[in-house]
């Protein structure tokens, strides 16, 4: 509720009736899920439009030090005109809790889109939710997500020991510039990775840049 972002979900209120916790929000029907439902995948421009308000949200919640820990397809929201809004920030503050509470990380989020060293269960920081949204990107891009498998552990074993394909190699159509930035994205060593989300938005600006449109 303290992060107030354009591109972040606005919480309200907080309370509990009859052991139920509710929360009451922006209310945002439709999100990337449901448009790929519909669409397989996005149109580039669109995408790059969607990853750069994203990355803008993730790069205010670090430096007030919230990092998501789930973003993915189901939590990417939008509003009224179009603009993507990041939802769901709860196990940002679960695992924050219990981390304080016993000095120990949990392994929380949803498999497919963890970064190597979540899988692990080692120390995070923002550059997490910056493999998490190249996950997102690449299945907005390519209708299929970099890693899947039977489990839990297999999925996790891929995202810490796999490279992912190209994403070229599931759709022609996305530029070389689009494929060379989620792939970046996708680095196992978080240090390859942007370092932040504001580094993120100017590579993907320039792509619009570079074609004439707006960011």
């Amino acid at each position: 509720a303290k992060l107030r972002h354009p591109n972040i979900i606005n919480i309200f209120a907080v309370g509990k009736e009859n052991g139920a916790v509710y929360f009451a929000m922006d209310y945002l029907p439709q999100g990337l899920a449901d448009r790929l439902s519909v669409m397989t995948t996005l149109p580039e421009s669109m995408l790059i439009r969607m990853a750069i308000d994203v990355s803008s949200a993730l790069g205010f919640a670090h430096r007030e030090g919230v990092i998501h820990r789930d973003i993915k397809t189901d939590n990417i929201l939008f509003d009224d005109h179009g603009n993507a809004v990041v939802a769901d920030f709860g196990i940002a503050r679960a695992v924050a809790g219990y981390s304080e509470q016993t000095g120990t990380n949990m392994v929380m989020g949803t498999p497919q889109y963890f970064a190597p060293e979540q899988a692990r269960g080692l120390q995070l920081d923002g550059r997490a939710d910056i493999y998490s949204l190249g996950v997102t990107l690449f299945k907005a891009a390519t209708s299929t997500l970099p890693f899947n498998g039977e489990d839990w552990y297999e999925i996790a074993r891929q995202h810490v020991e796999e490279k992912p394909p190209r994403p070229r190699s599931l759709n022609a159509s996305i530029s070389p510039e689009l494929e060379d930035v989620i792939l970046r994205m996708l680095e196992k060593d978080p240090e390859n990775r942007y370092p932040s989300g504001e580094a993120l938005c100017e590579d993907l600006a320039g792509i619009l840049q570079e074609r004439g449109e707006s960011a």
